[in-house]
């Protein structure tokens, strides 16, 4: 899951078993990283989530 895991833990606490999604299947690896962390930093106003910033860009540093 790209995002939306407090969505999913929001709809849990009201009982709800299905909730509605866009599949993005078709971005590669490094894609999906990018998109994790550009929809990380639209969130600038209320502060990053420093754990999953951290997370993507160890994946993508490269040694």
């Amino acid at each position: 899951m790209l995002e939306g895991n407090g969505r999913v833990e929001a709809a849990k606490l009201f009982g709800m078993t299905s909730l509605p999604c866009v599949r993005l299947d078709h971005l590669s690896n490094e894609e999906q990283q990018a998109y994790v962390i550009t929809h990380n930093s639209t969130n600038i106003e209320t502060g990053f989530d420093d754990g999953i910033l951290f997370q993507e860009l160890k994946k993508t540093t490269r040694f």
